[in-house]
């Protein structure tokens, strides 16, 4: 119960210090530049502790480095739009003051200034964006899943997690231990997320475990995977493979996946300019340090 209880603590000390507390030189941590501006402006790990305390809807990504990066995507974004806005007279929603990282403001800008996006029309359209996009049209994969997870590189009777979910993979592939039964033990050390059954899962986005699950077979035991703060063991207990429809079933929703495809698009044309023009480089290495010093 050691590792539960002290998880527990430390997420009812207070958000804003649990998630600073994830960046382990807290020296340095004011100073650590994760983003670069060309204006000279930076976007360091306290912007990101405290855009966080505010965003608990993307608190849960701050686990992994992989997450953070993809935290600091939505803030670039998101200040970039605002110095566009600005640099284009764009008036605030109301007249509200500008923040820094201001959301509201900056999707605004964003639906003022991103390339507007229309369907193909007719049919001999439809087929030429069939055909030159089938991805838009395939089917992920989606299996029926379930996880055990345990906070990577703590000790429980003398042993690794990650250990530990070696012994019980081997012990669940030999027949003699249900995952299930292990899913119930593992809640006894973490509680704060699900164990066990999650139910089906589309493994839609492009990250490396979903690449892992994406790549087993129905039945097979999976892990232990280390990702960012955590090791998981997977059980893939049904598995749909991949499909991709045909153009005729594809009539059904064509409007939405050619429109959200070409949003999709527009978007990250639209990143890559104010990428461009406000010179901005976010510090990977900068980002994956932070997180092995914490090892």
């Amino acid at each position: 119960m050691r590792i539960a209880k002290i998880i527990e603590t430390n997420y009812l000390v207070g958000f804003l210090v649990a998630i600073i507390a994830i960046f382990a030189n807290a020296a340095a941590m004011a100073e650590q530049a994760l983003v670069s501006f060309g204006n000279g402006e930076k976007i360091t790990t306290e912007d990101v502790a405290v855009y966080l305390s505010r965003r608990v809807d993307l608190k849960g990504m701050a686990r992994s480095a992989n997450g953070v990066e993809s935290i600091l995507e939505e803030m670039v974004l998101s200040r970039a739009l605002t110095l566009e806005g600005q640099a284009l007279g764009l008036e605030p929603p109301q007249g509200k003051k500008i923040e820094r990282f201001d959301d509201v403001y900056s999707l605004s800008v964003y639906q003022k200034i991103v390339e507007k996006c229309v369907a193909p029309q007719n049919d001999e359209e439809r087929k030429n964006f069939y055909y030159t996009n089938p991805d838009v049209f395939r089917i992920p994969a989606s299996v029926r899943l379930e996880r055990i997870m345990l906070p990577s590189g703590e000790i429980i009777d003398g042993k690794l997690t990650g250990e530990i979910l070696t012994d019980w993979s081997k012990t669940i592939v030999a027949g003699d231990g249900k995952f299930e039964d292990f899913a119930m033990q593992a809640e006894k050390y973490y509680a704060l997320d699900v164990q066990g059954d999650l139910g089906w899962v589309n493994l839609s986005d492009d990250v490396p475990v979903m690449r892992i699950l994406d790549n087993a077979r129905q039945g097979q035991v999976v892990g232990p995977v280390v990702d960012g703060d955590y090791v998981y063991l997977f059980l893939i207990v049904k598995k749909n493979e991949a499909r991709q429809l045909d153009f005729d079933d594809a009539k059904s929703d064509f409007k939405v996946r050619a429109e959200g495809f070409c949003r999709k698009q527009e978007k990250q044309k639209l990143r890559q300019k104010l990428f461009l023009k406000y010179s901005i480089v976010i510090n990977s290495l900068a980002i994956k340090e932070i997180y092995s010093q914490r090892r």
